[in-house]
């Protein structure tokens, strides 16, 4: 199981070491997008059988397809909030004229009482504000 999580861990070095195509290209982009899936692969992979296991000891042997469907109910939803959340942080930085995750100005967001965005940005020593809605 400790290999598995290691490998889980591991799948994300090579999307740190080659975070975007510009510096070396995208052929070396794609390829470490691709490594990192196949090494996520692999660590899930080592580690269903343990995963599955757990959910059996816990079920203590009754009704054991429950305690599976409660947990494939739970994980679910835990990715429903997590793809939820994810899409929410991409919504508001493409909204802050992002580009990527490397190609954002530096601006803090807030929210004025009415619900819209306020961009402020500190320069020298006076603040700027913009209106997005």
């Amino acid at each position: 199981m400790v290999i598995g999580v290691a490998v889980l861990a591991a799948a994300f070095l090579p999307l740190m070491l080659v975070p975007s195509s510009q510096k070396m290209g995208t052929a070396v982009a794609a390829s470490a997008l691709l490594a990192s899936g196949a090494l996520l692969a692999l660590g899930t992979a080592a580690i269903f059988p343990f995963e599955m296991d757990t959910v059996v000891a816990l079920a203590r042997g009754r009704l054991v397809a429950t305690h599976y469907g409660f947990y494939n109910t739970v994980v679910g939803v835990g990715i429903l909030l997590d793809n939820l959340g994810t899409g929410v942080v991409f919504g508001i930085m493409r909204d802050a004229g992002c580009r990527s995750l490397h190609g954002c100005p530096s601006q803090r967001w807030v929210r004025d009482a009415s619900g819209r965005s306020i961009s402020s940005s500190d320069r020298g020593n006076s603040i700027l504000f913009e209106v997005s809605r």
